[in-house]
């Protein structure tokens, strides 16, 4: 019974250590050219600063991400501030500040999303700011834009042209739509439902 529970032991812990092992450790400064030209791995997670020139690629980041022509892209969760000048991809969650030419993040957002282009997979709380603003589920606060667009929209959309599946809030704009809306899914410059 004991070598069975060793046995087991043995191979509990060396599925875990794999699966720590696959997650890479974590950074308090990363560097890089074009990743997988830089200073940790791209599966390294960043506890402080994250500095690129082109293209930087992490798992976690904590802290400041700047890139300077590039684009920064986290395959799990960021907390902090993203200022990239080609734009941001977070497949995880995010809260914080995120702007560039181009910004998304997948998972849930939390706070102030700013750029040419928004794009927002999951649920959005904040504010989203851009020429094109995307979310494709709910939006709870603010989004500004010649073109916004929300899954549930609950707040306030203000542009050119708003559209939202579901609308619980104001929209101002020359055209505003909410699919969900009877018998008038369409309104010129304002619209609201509650």
């Amino acid at each position: 019974m004991k070598k069975s529970l060793l046995a087991l032991a043995t191979i509990l812990t060396a599925f875990g250590m794999n699966a720590q092992a696959q997650e890479g450790p974590t950074r308090a400064i990363e560097l890089s050219v074009w990743s997988p030209i830089q200073l940790g791995d791209a599966t390294d997670s960043v506890k402080g600063v994250r500095l690129n020139i082109f293209y930087a690629k992490n798992d976690d980041l904590t802290g400041l991400d700047l890139g300077l022509f590039g684009l920064g892209y986290n395959t799990g969760d960021v907390k902090g501030v993203q200022l990239n000048f080609i734009g941001s991809v977070v497949e995880g969650d995010m809260s914080g500040w995120q702007t560039g030419i181009y910004t998304h993040t997948k998972g849930e957002f939390r706070g102030l999303k700013g750029g040419l282009i928004n794009l927002q997979g999951d649920d959005f709380y904040g504010w989203q700011a851009g020429a094109i603003t995307l979310a494709d589920a709910k939006v709870a606060g603010l989004q500004t834009g010649l073109f916004n667009k929300a899954g549930d929209m609950r707040g306030l959309q203000l542009g050119l042209v708003n559209y939202s599946e579901k609308l619980y809030g104001v929209q101002i704009g020359l055209a505003n739509i909410n699919v969900e809306a009877d018998p008038l899914y369409f309104f010129p410059f304002v619209n609201a439902s509650f």
